[in-house]
């Protein structure tokens, strides 16, 4: 009697029957590979209902370990005999893999969480600023004002893609950049990249202006510049609460400024936020064990 393939997601395929023993080595290799075939799909159960979450999540954990199992057809002549090679007989190839991509897919989700480095806050900082010594600087068609605010970046060189401003406007069209400092004023001739841009609309605030990432120095001084160039009032929010950072405003166009380094404006700047050092270890550990296995695997041959 012929042997048949196992039932789904069981080891390896066995060779068929040899020449003589009733049944026709092209009906059996049709039949095995149908079967493989069928068993690498995991159909859904034919039982007419929906299937729940459980089990369709318990038929793909089973079917993602039978394929990581690793038996692949590798048709090859022996003795007059097809048969199929494991790839869990790779000396230990398997196992690396294994761990790879559970360091891989650990990595991943703990640098999704990684939260943003805050390099500048007089939004909401701790202790928050007391809210009745708090007002807004209002940038208008009759006094034709910018207003600007400084920070200063760390030890080390970053990149921000984000600043959250306490800002609302009735419908200006404004537009807000990033420039390098001349002493304690902005360097309008130094425009690093814009952070925000408007040609009209209102919005009640806060605003949070996400842009692509501006590399910045270390320990470098720079500023942000608001500009109304038309339409309504805009108005930015400054707090009492805080002294020690320089910011300005200009009534022409930037040719002067007025400094001061109390009642900054209020605004969060964010750093682009970057994986843990755990999580990229460990996925440096994982590539180098791979390679290895790789190596070993091409030596073996």
């Amino acid at each position: 009697m012929p042997r048949t393939p196992p039932p789904h997601g069981e080891g390896i395929l066995p060779g068929p029957p040899l020449a003589g023993g009733g049944a026709n080595r092209s009906t059996w290799w049709s039949l095995a590979t149908r079967d493989w075939s069928e068993s690498l799909q995991s159909p859904a159960p034919s039982t007419g209902v929906r299937e729940s979450k459980t089990s369709f999540l318990a038929r793909k954990l089973k079917l993602l370990n039978f394929r990581l199992n690793g038996t692949r057809l590798a048709p090859q002549r022996s003795s007059n005999r097809f048969f199929a090679t494991p790839l869990a007989k790779s000396k230990g190839f398997l196992p690396m893999i294994r761990a790879f991509t559970i360091f891989v897919a650990v990595g991943l989700c703990l640098g999704a969480n990684a939260r943003s480095e805050v390099i500048f806050n007089t939004l909401d900082p701790t202790p928050p600023p007391t809210v009745t010594n708090d007002g807004y600087v209002t940038m208008s068609a009759a006094n034709s004002y910018w207003q600007s605010q400084a920070f200063t970046t760390g030890s080390s060189a970053t990149s921000i893609n984000q600043i959250t401003f306490d800002m609302l406007t009735f419908g200006s069209a404004l537009e807000i950049g990033l420039y390098g400092s001349a002493g304690s004023e902005p360097d309008l001739g130094s425009l690093i990249g814009t952070i925000y841009s408007q040609a009209s609309g209102a919005f009640p605030g806060p605003l949070v202006a996400a842009f692509s990432a501006l590399n910045l120095a270390a320990g470098t001084e720079y500023f942000v510049v608001a500009k109304r160039t038309s339409g309504g009032d805009l108005l930015w929010g400054y707090t009492n609460d805080l002294s020690g950072f320089d910011n300005a405003y200009t009534n022409n166009g930037g040719s002067t400024w007025t400094t001061s380094s109390s009642a900054p404006m209020r605004m969060k700047v964010e750093a682009v936020p970057e994986p843990p050092a755990l999580v990229l270890a460990g996925i440096a550990v994982s590539a180098g064990i791979l390679g290895i296995g790789r190596r070993r695997q091409r030596q073996s041959r």
